[in-house]
């Protein structure tokens, strides 16, 4: 049901920018009309024969619609406050305004120069404060909603200590803000421990199992190594955790776990963290947390990096066609067996799909248990130990990432065999099934190829830092850095 109050609010918000949209424009389009010398009171019969107006009617409201999409303003409509309403609305008005004047405005005839910084100005002002004005209305209406509690997110506490109860209880108090706690999942000194391989001590009492005046005990969900069962079928969309002194290693554990793509996680901090500065001025109901979200690029970026991923490699694929085909020949020749090597990997959201190499090995290379390649593995070929230094062996990748499997930045894939090792020792690897697996990643431009899965979680490192730092800034100072490696030779 919430779902389908969420369907037709998004086509609220669709609608009041296409009307403000229609409406800004015909303001903009009288004013041009007016400033060309047109008499008002010929003005309105002017507007409606004139064809060019007729066909912009229609497409402008519809241009701005695809802005604020692009901005990524229709994504979390419940989580809409004032402040991101304008400044949100500021950049999508700012940027739509620059694309409209040098499509539309620049081939305007003017008598002075000046005149296109009046269009420009007037064309920004007729739509910025009908915009504002709208996504206010409908923003102050979902926080009413979500005080009165009609609507709101599925919430899971993690944690059941003293911290835990002060929030859910003083929550209910105030105001839930939209937060329907479902239950709770307990955080033991035990299962702290245990994601930490030391000693078991006692547990901390469930502080929210206790009946209050202020609000009725939380139901008990789950245990700590079952929380992913635990949001799907709960339909969980933010996670408040509350560690207790010596359950902070438990925290791995849990964030493996939450790997839904639109999911929130709030932690609440240690002092150690505030004074660190991981807290970034986020709070619920006066209480500081850490806020952790995976959908952080907005979808114009993602769009843009997805259409140079495209052109990229058409280019690359062309350009690079005479050392694709030479490649090719060199493996034939060097040793029995296939031109191209085909391997199972783990992809986004955990799926598997098979990626593509230029066989650099002898046919055979693995029987029974995977193996890892060494920088002196005897299993390489001659040519297929050129092919790794300059890395020649990984182009056929191209067509991975034209199919959508991989994305050119981003962390490495590996098999499933040596994810179950890594996860065993370090579960936070998980998080990074966020995220597309890259052709290449900050953890190779860094640490280069893993021997053994001790450096597969040394190198976790660096793909972390990729994970909380994505944009397209960080792809290109990557993509430039592995371009330095290719041409240095320094692949193995």
């Amino acid at each position: 049901m919430r779902s389908l109050r969420r369907g037709r609010l998004k086509l609220l918000y669709l609608s009041s920018d296409w009307l403000l949209g229609a409406v800004g424009w015909i303001l903009f389009f009288a004013f041009r009309k007016h400033t060309e010398g047109v008499i008002d009171d010929e003005l309105f019969d002017t507007l409606i024969q004139d064809r060019t107006f007729f066909w912009s009617f229609f497409i402008i409201p519809t241009f701005w619609c695809v802005i604020h999409g692009l901005f990524g303003y229709y994504h979390h409509i419940y989580r809409k406050t004032y402040t991101q309403d304008l400044r949100q609305s500021l950049k999508a008005c700012f940027t739509g305004t620059l694309i409209l004047f040098f499509l539309i405005i620049l081939d305007d005839y003017i008598g002075r120069y000046t005149d296109y910084y009046v269009y420009v100005l007037m064309l920004f002002a007729t739509y910025f404060p009908l915009c504002l004005t709208g996504r206010w209305c409908l923003t102050h209406h979902i926080r009413k909603e979500l005080k009165r509690g009609k609507i709101g997110f599925n919430t899971l506490l993690v944690g059941q200590g003293e911290r835990a109860r002060h929030f859910y209880e003083s929550t209910l108090k105030k105001n839930p803000n939209g937060l329907c706690f479902k239950g709770y999942i307990p955080i033991t000194a035990t299962a702290a421990n245990a994601a930490a391989n030391t000693t078991p001590t006692s547990d901390a009492p469930d502080a929210l199992q206790a009946a209050t005046p202020q609000a009725a005990p939380l139901p008990l969900l789950g245990t700590l190594t079952d929380i992913e069962q635990t949001l799907r079928r709960e339909n969980i969309e933010e996670i408040f955790v509350f560690p207790e002194a010596g359950e902070e290693h438990a925290l791995p554990l849990i964030l493996s776990q939450c790997l839904a793509p639109h999911l929130i996680i709030r932690i609440h901090p240690s002092a150690e963290n505030i004074l660190l500065g991981a807290v970034r001025q986020y709070s619920v109901q006066s209480e500081p947390f850490i806020k952790i979200s995976f959908d952080q690029m907005p979808l114009w970026q993602r769009l843009l990096r997805r259409g140079f991923e495209l052109t990229a490699c058409t280019l690359a694929g062309i350009l690079l066609s005479p050392l694709l085909l030479y490649a090719a020949v060199r493996v034939r020749r060097s040793s029995p067996g296939p031109i191209f090597y085909s391997q199972e990997r783990i992809g986004l959201h955990g799926k598997p799909f098979l990626i593509y190499k230029f066989r650099s090995m002898i046919e055979g290379a693995e029987t029974d248990q995977p193996l890892l390649s060494s920088e002196n593995d005897r299993r390489v070929t001659p040519w297929g130990h050129f092919m790794r230094r300059y890395r020649i062996d990984e182009l056929p990748q191209l067509y991975n990432v034209l199919k959508g499997d991989m994305a050119l930045v981003g962390p490495r894939p590996e098999r499933a065999y040596f994810v179950e090792q890594i996860v065993k020792t370090a579960p936070h690897y998980r998080l990074l099934f966020n995220v597309k697996p890259g052709l290449t990643s900050w953890g190779e431009t860094q640490y280069g190829y893993a021997e053994n899965v001790p450096q597969m979680i040394e190198r976790l490192a660096y793909d972390m830092v990729y994970l909380e730092n994505q944009s397209l800034t960080m792809d290109l100072k990557i993509l430039l850095y592995t371009i330095g490696v290719v041409l240095k030779g320094e692949g193995k």
